[in-house]
């Protein structure tokens, strides 16, 4: 997962520092904001639609291994999400690309750790048929 995050961290903060150089800030600010909100909007209009669709991804996608399934699946599902536009809006902002990055990443990769050791200690407490369902 961290893995894809870097990528994707990555491609948000230059297209940050490029838009950041094009643009005046207000229009950029401005230009984050609406694609915040943009974003969030079809997050909750797509939901149930993605819910299903993402279902029948993952069955197809079961033998590539945990690795592959973890990057593409993570790739898939953050691209161009509000973190990202976070981290863009920041590096214009700010003009220090590889300090948001660097911190985006950290923070990202701090999550994920938390994340998986919370999976494994649930997964030696509670029933693997009682956590799908979940």
């Amino acid at each position: 997962m961290t893995l894809a995050y870097v990528v994707l961290e990555g491609l948000a903060v230059l297209a940050g520092g490029w838009v950041g150089n094009a643009a005046p800030q207000r229009l950029v600010l401005m230009g984050a904001g609406l694609l915040f909100l943009g974003f969030g909007a079809a997050a909750l209009y797509w939901a149930e639609d993605a819910e299903e669709g993402a279902k029948g991804w993952l069955e197809k996608v079961k033998g590539w291994g945990p690795f592959a399934v973890s990057f593409a699946a993570t790739g898939a599902a953050e691209m161009g999400d509000r973190t990202q536009l976070a981290c863009a809006a920041l590096s214009a902002q700010s003009g220090a690309p590889w300090t948001v990055y660097l911190a985006a990443v950290a923070a990202l990769a701090l999550l994920n750790l938390a994340t998986v050791f919370l999976g494994d200690w649930l997964s030696s407490r509670v029933d693997a048929a009682k956590l799908q369902k979940a």
